[in-house]
Parts: structure tokens; sequence; C-alpha cells
């Protein structure tokens, strides 16, 4: 008898070879500049000067409390140099 000859099993994939897309994006500069001067400050304020590089409390729905009296106290201190402490006062009155 002949020994039996082994064939090289063929894999059967479920998996298609696809192209692979690369997309390169550049930022415009422009756009950036702009957010770093708009929504990226309050953050950073917050953060430094406020002293609140973290939250305290856990939960979602504590955390969104503790946010808007950061919030709330960005806002004061952002009218306050813009109006001034006395007018601010004046107008809450």
């Amino acid at each position: 008898m002949e020994p039996a000859k082994h064939e090289p099993r063929q894999r059967k994939s479920h998996y298609e070879k696809v192209k692979i897309v690369k997309l390169t994006l550049r930022p415009d500069r422009q756009k950036m500049d702009k957010r770093k001067c708009t929504s990226e400050h309050p953050f950073g304020t917050i953060k430094r000067a406020m002293n609140a590089s973290y939250f305290l409390l856990e939960k979602m729905e504590k955390v969104n409390g503790e946010f808007a009296l950061m919030a709330l106290g960005y806002n004061l201190e952002m009218a306050k140099n813009l109006i001034g402490f006395n007018k601010m006062m004046e107008v809450m009155a």
C-alpha cells in the first residue's frame, strides 16, 4: 500500500480583503486659534485659577451639579472683570 498523500487544507475565511483608505487631515489654523480663545479658555481657567482639576463627587447627577457651580463661579468672575464689582452689585440688587 502506498502512504496516503495529504493535501494541504485550504482555509475558507468569511472575511474579505478590502482596500484600506488612510485620510490625513490638516488642521485649519484659524479655526484652531479661534477655538482656543472661545471654548477652551473657560475650562483652562476653571482648572488652573479655581483649582478644580478634578471632580470631588461621583455619579453623573452630582458631577453635573458640581460643574454647574464651577461654571457659575466662572461666569460671575468674568462678569466682575467686564463690568466691575460695584456695577455688578448694583445690577444684582
